[in-house]
């Protein structure tokens, strides 16, 4: 099921990243759909967020980042 839910995913991709890179972009990307926090800094003080220097990635992953609920919509 992760596999094929994680294909999904990696066929969704843009063309933009390369895809040497697609497999692990995709991985990220369901694990942010599960939860997994980005911005969370590692005990250097990164943030994966910053890590990433290509706006097609940088773009790949937001649009997996789960949408925060509203105080409207609460």
């Amino acid at each position: 099921m992760l596999y094929y839910i994680v294909f999904q995913i990696y066929s969704e991709l843009s063309d933009e990243i390369p895809d040497s890179d697609k497999q692990w972009v995709a991985m990220a990307c369901y694990l942010m759909r599960h939860g997994a926090d980005l911005y969370i800094a590692n005990k250097r003080g990164e943030r994966p967020i910053n890590l990433i220097t290509s706006p097609a990635l940088h773009s790949a992953l937001m649009s997996y980042k789960p949408q925060q609920p509203t105080a409207a919509s609460s």
